[in-house]
């Protein structure tokens, strides 16, 4: 498949990872440990998840912002603008919660 985006993305990428190899000054052993801590985790059937841990959450706030919050494990996601909630006809709103407030003090 030619995909010039793809393409360009990907070489950046080649680019990075041998910027910051440099930069950290990885050794071949460094390296080695790096490569089959991912090979291992493809193995186990969680090849998706150690990229989703290190790079999804950036990825996805990248096609979220500017009118999203970032992504979050904890959620939930706000977009500007949403309905009001109402104490009637759903779960009730609760009260704000005020830090520091001294109380009766």
């Amino acid at each position: 498949m030619h995909n010039q985006r793809l393409i360009e993305v990907f070489t950046d990428f080649e680019r990075t990872i041998i910027d910051f190899i440099r930069r950290n000054k990885v050794n071949a052993a460094e390296y080695q440990v790096a490569v089959e801590t991912i090979i291992a985790s493809i193995e186990h059937g969680e090849g998706s998840m150690i990229f989703d841990t290190f790079f999804e959450a950036s990825a996805t706030d990248e096609s979220s912002l500017p009118t999203g919050s970032p992504q979050s494990m904890a959620g939930p996601f706000h977009r500007p603008g949403p309905p009001r909630r109402t104490r009637t006809g759903g779960p009730q709103a609760p009260a704000p919660l005020h830090l520091g407030a001294s109380r009766g003090r």
